[in-house]
């Protein structure tokens, strides 16, 4: 089943990523974990009580701030509406790109040391459009890859920055985002919002290979726009990513299709920081470049919040695309399967009005270590994106970054079959693929 009209910007249709409907059908789970294909759990999560009744209850969102409200975390901000984009000058195309001065750079969002409970307070006024605002929230700002939280008080020297009052009215204007280390959390309040492990219901062979469970909260996006979307990218884990309030819209695309993204984790970096403003009360947003050249991820240049026009100049090779992305929508209760390789994108919308549970749109995703056969079969196709990763490098020598990729492998012990290594590599592409060949075999 496709859609009715071609997506405005990937310019074709999109399929629907296949439903299993849970509990009947969570047998059936299997069949897509061991092909690697994601698929959707739809209502895998429909009768935990968090769904069924605590989204709804004001006497959740209480209990929530009493009980994390006085942590400090790390919330990120975008002014606009992708998460992780590119800003990419003009002119610029990934096929004549080779030795320009002027490549696209990396913008990475924000990040605010602040309560929680001041976060989640931001929410309220942000979903209901509150107008102007007296209150401020003291914060600083952390570097992107940091993951430590600075203590907030102004006499503080755990952070080199310096804390800055910003005024509520100020930051519900712009879209914010806060991921949690569910093991930071109260666990028995975790099992208030997520029971027991998805795994057990559809792969109980994965419970053990259980990695990491992150809770998103997500407050929709800049002033006037209600959704925020991260960036095309990939992850090396198994992902069952559950959502519990609110609205996701996923996009998916297979590991080889990289080439129809462009997307590479050597990168020139900027990240957005407020800064005190001279003269007058408040702060405002600026873009500093960073010194890091290497991102977390790698990230695409095509992005669904730009048009298909701006992004197929950006790169001719979307055309290209062998198969259709993959589509779906998440409704409170449900899950999406996204395997380890696969490309995605997903755009959030903030809880409704509603859910006065919880001011934001609430997920946990849990990750899970591939099984030892499953290792197996997605090595060469993992490999494969990290070559093509080094090969469109927009900072650094591709052939330097591939040297120090293989390095890594030598001292791991890490080799593969050649064969089975070409079998996923795209097309012809440039010789410099053929040095992984001698190096793994």
């Amino acid at each position: 089943m496709k859609t009715v009209r071609p997506h405005p910007a990937l310019g074709v249709h999109l399929q629907h990523v296949q439903e299993l409907q849970c509990p009947a059908e969570a047998s059936e789970f299997v069949e897509f974990s061991e092909c690697s294909r994601p698929c959707v759990l739809r209502g895998l999560a429909s009768d935990w009580p968090f769904v069924q009744q605590g989204r709804f209850n004001s006497v959740t969102n209480t209990e929530l701030r009493r009980r994390v409200g006085s942590r400090t975390c790390n919330v990120c901000f975008e002014p606009g509406t992708t998460l992780f984009g590119y800003e990419v000058p003009n002119g610029w195309d990934a096929e004549s790109s080779s030795g320009s001065n002027s490549v696209p750079r990396l913008v990475n969002p924000g990040r605010l040391a602040m309560p929680l409970d001041r976060f989640l307070e931001l929410c309220e006024h942000k979903r209901h459009c509150a107008g102007p605002s007296n209150r401020r929230v003291r914060v600083v700002n952390m570097p992107y890859d940091a993951e430590d939280v600075p203590t907030l008080s102004a006499s503080s020297s755990s952070s080199p920055e310096k804390p800055v009052d910003v005024s509520m009215e100020m930051l519900q204007k712009l879209a914010l985002y806060c991921v949690e280390d569910a093991n930071d959390w109260p666990q028995d309040f975790v099992e208030q919002v997520c029971p027991h492990d998805p795994a057990s219901e559809v792969a109980p062979e994965w419970m053990d290979r259980l990695k990491e469970r992150r809770i998103w909260m997500s407050a929709g996006g800049p002033e006037g726009i209600g959704h925020v979307t991260a960036g095309f990218h990939w992850d090396h884990m198994q992902n069952i990513h559950v959502l519990l309030s609110g609205k996701k819209e996923v996009f998916l695309l297979p590991p080889m299709e990289a080439p129809a993204l462009h997307a590479t984790r050597f990168c020139p970096q900027a990240q957005w920081r407020l800064e005190a403003s001279d003269g007058h009360p408040g702060a405002q947003v600026v873009l500093e470049p960073m010194k890091s050249q290497e991102s977390s991820s790698d990230y695409a240049v095509v992005m669904v919040d730009q048009n298909f026009d701006t992004n197929v100049s950006r790169n001719p090779h979307l055309r290209e695309l062998h198969e259709l992305p993959s589509w779906t929508v998440l409704h409170p209760g449900d899950a999406v399967f996204i395997p380890a390789g696969w490309w995605h994108s997903i755009r959030t919308w903030c809880s409704s009005r509603e859910e006065r549970g919880v001011p934001v749109a609430l997920s946990m995703n849990f990750w899970y270590e591939p099984t030892k056969l499953m290792a197996v079969a997605l090595r060469a196709e993992l490999l494969a994106l990290q070559v093509m990763s080094c090969q469109r490098a927009l900072a650094g020598i591709p052939q330097e970054h591939l040297d120090a990729f293989l390095q890594k492998l030598k001292e791991r012990g890490c080799s593969i079959d050649p064969r089975a290594f070409a079998q996923h590599m795209p097309g012809k592409l440039p010789s410099i693929a053929t040095t992984v060949y001698d190096c793994v075999d």
